[in-house]
């Protein structure tokens, strides 16, 4: 089963947004699955060219290889899954990322474009915020932007991020 979502400026797109204008161009991008653990497997412009392909592993967010302008690149990730660097299929190094304990990007090398940063989720860089299914991330305020769908069920906090331990937890689907 294959599921899209159009997202631009890391917004989900609804069916009354027909009169944009200006320069507009969407992303759309093709999941191997529904719900909260599929993963992204295709990027494809707004005039329906493919922009890049991505091979995942077993694991929810684990990115193993894309494929964009003809060229693989593979994956490196830390322990939380958070890329750390893309290399070229000789094994040299093509971009590399450090990240702060909770996502903010640090340092980074390499002119490659890749979406999925800190623990392998889609970084939007035209709100220089994460997408993580159920809602959005702000590594600079280390909270989500939206409450968590579960509520009352994780406690009085509805925006926490990994309950405050990003070094020892992960939350790929947002809740």
């Amino acid at each position: 089963m294959f599921s899209t979502t159009v997202r631009s400026g890391g917004v989900p797109l609804s069916s009354n947004c027909a009169s944009l204008t200006g320069d507009f161009s969407p992303t759309v991008y093709l999941y191997d699955g529904k719900g909260l653990t599929a993963n992204v497997i295709e990027e494809v412009g707004s005039s329906g060219n493919v922009l890049a392909r991505y091979t995942q592993g077993t694991d929810v967010d684990e990115q193993l290889i894309e494929f964009r302008s003809g060229t693989n690149s593979n994956y490196q990730r830390d322990g939380l899954g958070s890329v750390t660097s893309l290399s070229t299929s000789a094994g040299a190094l093509s971009s590399t990322y450090s990240y702060d304990s909770f996502g903010e990007l640090t340092a980074s090398t390499g002119t490659i474009t890749n979406p999925f940063q800190y623990t392998g989720r889609e970084f939007d860089s035209e709100t220089g915020i994460y997408y993580y299914r159920a809602r959005y991330y702000d590594q600079n305020a280390g909270r989500f932007l939206g409450e968590d769908p579960m509520r009352f069920e994780i406690g009085i906090n509805f925006y926490p991020f990994v309950q405050d331990d990003p070094v020892g937890h992960i939350d790929p689907s947002g809740h």
